[in-house]
């Protein structure tokens, strides 16, 4: 049995070299077809499985027909036992001289078989010629086999998608005027199929970095604030870096309201977390408003002020709001109010009195005779002092408030706000500074 078959393998020893031979003398398209297709078999016969892989990629190299591909998989099927590294460094090294749409037709087929495989090519074909369409062809192969697995948590799957995102980045750099193309792509295949929010947040913002189109950065503003709610619940417990990303969107050239919205959206996730940018975006967002939409929406936290208790930092913002409204308008007596609800909220809300005086003092310069700014800087004046912790300096805003009230009367001719003024005079004087 033993002489049997070595004087078999002998045979096919002797035709194969027969064989080789003749291919190496002939020309005839027709004829190494017919040789390559023997060797592909006399070679498996022998046990030869990567030389009849080789024999096979050869006489597809010539005949460029997928069906020559599609023998590939009977023998790999019947070979299990195959080294997947060693046929890839056989598969890498028969298929990096062909043309691109015979590579295309190869990568198919080994996908068919291995998409893993076929994956490592791409990337290896791709390191290669650095050509734009191979490097699409790599993600194609990437999506292909995270739409697949991609929702898992297989350490492979996780491996893939970093190279996903990697080598997108990597497409981007060599084909710049196609960046926006493959990021645009990348985002959406990130967040439908992938139904990963943070390579969609990074894809998106690196098209928004290089987009030059003003339309197209608001639209991709847009869909990043769509899924604001989503993103804050992948980022729970890391809304630093949320925000740190999201600043990047604040471009100072963006005037579409989505930006106004994007601030509004941070102003909350800052205040939820006590992060002190929270006065900054606000800053921001106050600055890019106008003012009718800012009166607006002092009206609705002043009325949500009076159905519950708010905290300091939504004082804090009508504060900031208020600030605003007194500088952006242009009508004295609209002015003067905000300055009266400006100054009676430092006072009463933030116990800010000296803040408060220099509102109340802005006003009377505006307006001398307005009383009602004289008297609520008495108030505030009285307020300061009853709730000063020192004495002696206690004492002293007493006085001051006594001389406030005592240029009161002499000033407003008006009886009964004269009468009113000496009698808070004779009451600090007797209460208060004779003590």
């Amino acid at each position: 049995m033993f002489w049997k078959e070595k004087r078999v393998e002998r045979k096919l020893e002797r035709e194969i070299g027969r064989k080789e031979r003749e291919l190496a003398g002939s020309t005839d398209p027709l004829q190494r077809g017919s040789l390559l297709e023997e060797l592909v078999w006399l070679k498996e016969e022998r046990g030869d499985l990567f030389g009849a892989i080789s024999a096979l990629l050869d006489k597809f190299k010539e005949d460029r027909k997928v069906d020559t591909l599609k023998k590939l998989r009977p023998i790999l099927e019947k070979h299990s036992e195959l080294d997947l590294r060693e046929l890839e460094e056989r598969l890498f090294e028969s298929g990096k001289n062909l043309d691109r749409t015979s590579e295309n037709d190869l990568l198919e087929e080994i996908y068919n078989i291995d998409g893993k495989l076929a994956l490592r090519l791409s990337l290896r074909f791709f390191d290669v010629s650095k050509e734009h369409a191979c490097g699409l062809r790599a993600i194609d192969i990437m999506e292909r086999l995270l739409s697949e697995n991609g929702r898992e948590h297989d350490v492979s799957v996780v491996e893939t998608a970093e190279e996903y995102r990697s080598l997108v980045g990597e497409l981007v750099e060599i084909s710049p005027d196609r960046g926006g193309q493959i990021l645009a792509r990348a985002a959406e295949f990130s967040e439908e199929r992938l139904g990963n929010l943070e390579f969609f947040l990074d894809f998106s913002l690196r098209r928004f970095e290089i987009e030059p189109s003003h339309e197209v950065r608001c639209g991709i503003l847009n869909s990043v604030i769509e899924k604001f709610d989503n993103l804050a619940t992948v980022f729970e417990e890391r809304e630093e870096e949320l925000l740190n990303r999201l600043e990047a969107f604040l471009s100072p050239e963006m005037e579409c309201k989505s930006v106004d919205l994007l601030l509004e959206r941070m102003i909350e996730t800052a205040h939820s977390i006590n992060d002190s940018r929270e006065e900054l975006y606000l800053d921001r967002k106050l600055k890019r408003v106008d003012l009718q939409s800012l009166k607006s929406e002092t009206v609705v936290i002043e009325r949500a002020s009076k159905k519950g208790l708010p905290d300091i930092s939504q004082w804090k913002r009508l504060a900031k709001m208020y600030r605003c409204v007194i500088d952006l308008s242009q009508d004295l007596e609209e002015k003067i109010l905000y300055i009266r609800k400006l100054g009676a909220l430092l006072r009463d809300k933030l116990e800010d009195y000296e803040g408060s005086l220099r509102v109340f003092e802005e006003g009377m310069k505006l307006k001398e005779s307005d009383i009602t700014l004289w008297l609520v800087k008495g108030m505030t004046l009285e307020k300061m002092a009853q709730n000063h912790p020192d004495s002696e300096a206690s004492c002293d805003i007493w006085k001051a408030a006594y001389d406030h009230y005592l240029k009161i009367a002499e000033k407003f001719d008006e009886q009964e706000i004269k009468l009113s003024a000496i009698e808070k005079c004779a009451i600090i004087q007797s209460e208060k500074l004779s003590v």
